[in-house]
């Protein structure tokens, strides 16, 4: 029965070392490291997925009003509740907030957009 437990015990503590290291794979700040981040800078599909997530949300809080300045506000907090999304979410808005505030306000698709911006094929 002691060969059991031992054999059990090192499963055990090999599975805890290998979860722990892919935490490390994170860096300080949470986020992947760059082999992930180019895979969404490179049109892959996340960076795409955000951006279609934040224009079709905010196109849903605006109703009527669609000036540039509500737009700006609900822009502030489109990735609030973007779950996995999130660090894309805030990439896509820094990086083209401006462009998609005029995108939104002339009240494109969220597909014609994301092309539009290269974040979608």
């Amino acid at each position: 029965m002691t060969s059991f437990i031992s054999i059990t015990l090192l499963l055990l503590s090999a599975t805890v070392v290998n979860s722990y290291g892919c935490l490390m794979d994170q860096t300080a700040d949470g986020n992947f490291p760059l082999k992930v981040n180019q895979y969404v800078w490179e049109g892959g599909d996340i960076a795409c997925e955000a951006c279609k997530f934040i224009i079709t949300n905010v196109q849903k809080k605006l109703k009527s009003d669609n000036s540039k300045e509500k737009i700006s506000q609900l822009l502030n907090k489109a990735c609030d509740k973007a779950g996995i999304l999130r660090q894309s979410c805030k990439r896509v808005i820094r990086n083209s907030s401006k462009k998609l505030i005029d995108a939104i306000a002339e009240r494109k698709s969220a597909s014609f957009t994301c092309v539009q911006l290269k974040y979608c094929q």
